[in-house]
């Protein structure tokens, strides 16, 4: 037996579509009171008076999320930067740690 959801996207868009309960990972964020078989507009209107997307993007997943794309999109050099930044921290807190050993 496959039990499939409804799935729709109108702020991402992600198109109407019937989707595998088994490939979905459920949050707790719901949109409450969506009247039974509700169109793509009655979604939107939905969505954007509850502000679940505002919701999403405070969430600890969607920042992960948008973090690994910014490092997925960096180019050479950004990459070489980060490569910089990180080497004078880590020198930074070495320091520290040989001073209050000492």
């Amino acid at each position: 037996m496959v039990i499939q959801a409804i799935i729709d996207g109108p702020t991402t868009g992600v198109p109407r579509q019937a989707f595998l309960y088994r490939h979905l990972t459920l949050t707790p964020l719901t949109v409450s009171k969506l009247p039974r078989n509700a169109g793509s507009g009655t979604v939107k209107k939905y969505v954007d008076k509850t502000g679940i997307v505002t919701k999403w993007e405070s969430t600890a997943w969607a920042k992960k999320r948008a973090a690994a794309e910014k490092r997925r999109t960096l180019s050479d050099f950004e990459r070489f930067q980060v490569m910089l930044h990180k080497k004078s921290r880590r020198d930074k807190v070495w320091k520290v740690l040989k001073a209050a050993k000492a």
